[in-house]
């Protein structure tokens, strides 16, 4: 994720965040899907794909504590 996306993120209200997080778990369960069928071999998608969805997590926590 870019230093961009990162801002637009603290940007975000929470609805937004959920609706992104729900995006990126589609998108990690497609990968994953793809890596065990063998049509996809990009092992470092499926990690970057978890952090983002951390990143997410954690702006969105640290919004609802405030």
């Amino acid at each position: 994720m870019k230093k961009k996306d990162l801002q637009e993120l603290h940007t975000a209200d929470i609805k937004e965040l959920e609706v992104l997080l729900q995006k990126r778990q589609q998108e990690l369960m497609i990968l994953k899907m793809e890596l065990h069928s063998g049509k996809n071999k990009n092992w470092r998608g499926l990690a970057a794909k978890r952090d983002d969805i951390a990143r997410i997590k954690t702006i969105a926590k640290q919004k609802e504590v405030k």
